[in-house]
């Protein structure tokens, strides 16, 4: 992902029958170019 990627979850998601839904268990914003720079080539 780079700078102009945005993700959205909707929580929604995870109310959904069939239990195949995604669970967010944690989260953290990386805000500056040191925490991004390790996820700028995948």
């Amino acid at each position: 992902m780079n700078g102009g990627t945005n993700f959205h979850y909707d929580e929604a998601l995870a109310n959904l029958n069939g239990g195949g839904g995604y669970r967010t268990s944690r989260w953290k914003e990386l805000q500056s170019a040191t925490e991004r720079a390790p996820y700028l080539d995948l």
